[in-house]
């Protein structure tokens, strides 16, 4: 996981994802902030494959797995709700909502 300083223009690591599933290749294809200032990082290994979740704490820079969704979001987006859920749509599962779990 790599962060963006706009001021001096650099990536600095801060840390890891999980392991991936064995024998896939995740994709992160989205991610979306919690309340908790934790990174809520969607991973989709294939279009036919389950999307799993973690959650990346900045400041430790470790992640933690935070569930599989119920259906494949390749290519999809996640977006912070006012009240803390988070809603991933797209790929070809129906949308969902993350509220701490699945």
């Amino acid at each position: 996981m790599e962060v963006f300083d706009s001021a001096s223009g650099t990536w600095s690591t801060l840390g890891a994802l999980q392991p991936p599933l064995a024998g896939t290749s995740p994709a992160v294809t989205a991610a979306a902030l919690l309340p908790s200032g934790r990174l809520l990082v969607i991973e989709a290994p294939s279009a036919a494959a389950r999307t799993v979740s973690e959650a990346f704490d900045v400041g430790a820079g470790a992640a933690a797995p935070a569930g599989a969704l119920r259906g494949t979001h390749l290519g999809g987006i996640a977006a912070g709700l006012r009240d803390g859920r988070t809603l991933v749509v797209g790929g070809s599962g129906s949308p969902e909502v993350y509220v701490g779990t699945w």
